[in-house]
């Protein structure tokens, strides 16, 4: 499609359809919805923005929901290391008391999670979103997945390969 000279698909962005990083052109301006401070979810004017077509979103936007720790393998991992290293991740966490405690809902329950309004969807976000604030609120905690990483897995058996003539 051959868009007429100055015609600009929304502000700010680049013709070419390049961006920089969080939702924003190379220019500076703004080009990502209107967001709630806390967890990242859209506000109504931004699914309003949205639907308009003034503002677009981006998987680059979004942010994991939850404890990154449990997350689901990277394309850098090895998927079978991830589990080992989670699990000996936890095991060591508990064993020393650093485990963040878990609330579990009482039958009384948050007001919120009561509302007719919200869904299973929502109610497994809004958990997600309180357990990934968990994990960054304790204080230390051992998280040894990097060691599933192949990248780390390459640079340390280069370490050993090329520290084996100097033994």
């Amino acid at each position: 499609v051959k868009f007429p000279e100055g015609y600009e698909v929304l502000p700010g962005e680049d013709v070419r359809g390049g961006r920089g990083l969080l939702g924003r052109s190379k220019g500076g301006t703004a080009i990502a919805p209107d967001r709630l401070s806390e967890g990242g979810f859209l506000s109504d004017l931004g699914r309003e923005q949205i639907l308009n077509g003034a503002r677009k979103c981006s998987t680059f936007d979004v942010g994991y929901l939850g404890d990154p720790m449990y997350a689901r393998p990277r394309t850098y991992e090895i998927a079978l290391l991830v589990d080992l290293t989670v699990w000996a991740s936890d095991w060591l966490n508990q064993k020393l008391g650093l485990v963040p405690k878990h609330e579990e809902a009482s039958d009384e329950g948050d007001a919120v999670e009561k509302t007719d309004e919200l869904d299973a969807t929502a109610a497994l976000m809004l958990k997600r979103y309180r357990e990934g604030k968990e994990c960054y609120e304790a204080w230390f905690r051992f998280n040894l997945r990097f060691l599933a990483d192949y990248r780390n897995l390459l640079f340390v058996a280069l370490l050993v390969i090329v520290s084996k003539p100097f033994r």
